[in-house]
């Protein structure tokens, strides 16, 4: 676990809000050995982790991230739990499962994104209650407030796109956290073509059918048609790029 002990100082030190010239004065070391810590290039010697421990008020354990190794199991066997039960189609008692795992881990904004899915991203052909769809929404923006990881923000705004139209009918809303996602990757495009993807066939969501042809044609090296006007010229190349790919795996 030594390995992580840089990592773990640079993080308690954040969370603190102390500089590492001002953890440096403190331990009698200099800056710069901190700043070797924090970037494991080296590590502190043994003698040093008692006071720096002391410094952040947490144990040895915790200094070594060996506690943060037995919380993170303890949620990866939460949400096992609960995936075999939505497997089943038992979606109350993965929800049940994800509550209990929330109340135990209250700060695992992981865990949080994961019961708001489980409340609010049921897919059974039955709208959840207004009263459920809102402690989705509660959960994912409390997310978006306080969390810094971005897959986990970017999950939880995908699961307010889900609710905002799935459950409450809310294009507006849902297209507003759609718009929000990184245009890298065709990330936005893709989370709004999904949103609208239900609503075919209509303007917008054609339009988005027509961005993604479009790039498909450029990766078959069809630049020409990939910016031509006639959109029935477009999907024909398409379809004749696709049919050649399926004739070379059939082959």
């Amino acid at each position: 676990m030594m390995i992580k002990i840089g990592a773990q100082i640079k993080s308690l030190r954040k969370k603190k809000d102390v500089t590492q010239d001002r953890l440096a004065e403190y331990l009698g070391v200099t800056p710069q050995a901190v700043s070797r810590w924090e970037s494991e290039i080296c590590y502190p010697d043994i003698e040093m982790l008692p006071p720096i421990a002391d410094f952040f008020n947490v144990s040895l354990d915790d200094l070594a991230g060996i506690n943060q190794k037995r919380k993170e199991e303890n949620i990866n066997m939460y949400i096992e739990m609960a995936n075999k039960e939505q497997c089943c189609g038992n979606f109350a008692q993965a929800v049940s499962i994800y509550r209990e795992a929330v109340s135990q881990y209250p700060s695992s904004h992981k865990l949080q994104a994961f019961l708001a899915s489980a409340i609010g991203c049921m897919d059974n052909g039955v709208k959840i209650s207004t009263e459920s769809a809102n402690e989705a929404i509660a959960i994912c923006c409390r997310i978006l407030d306080d969390c810094l990881d971005d897959d986990v923000r970017y999950n939880a705004m995908s699961i307010l796109c889900w609710v905002y139209y799935r459950q409450l009918d809310d294009l507006n809303s849902a297209m507003e956290f759609a718009g929000r996602f990184p245009k890298i990757y065709g990330c936005q495009e893709l989370i709004q073509s999904e949103i609208l993807k239900i609503r075919m066939p209509s303007e917008k969501a054609e339009e988005f059918v027509f961005s993604y042809i479009s790039a498909l044609l450029i990766t078959f090296n069809k630049t020409e048609f990939a910016y031509c006007n006639n959109k029935k010229v477009m999907l024909e190349m398409l379809i004749r790029e696709l049919n050649n790919l399926l004739s070379k795996l059939s082959g």
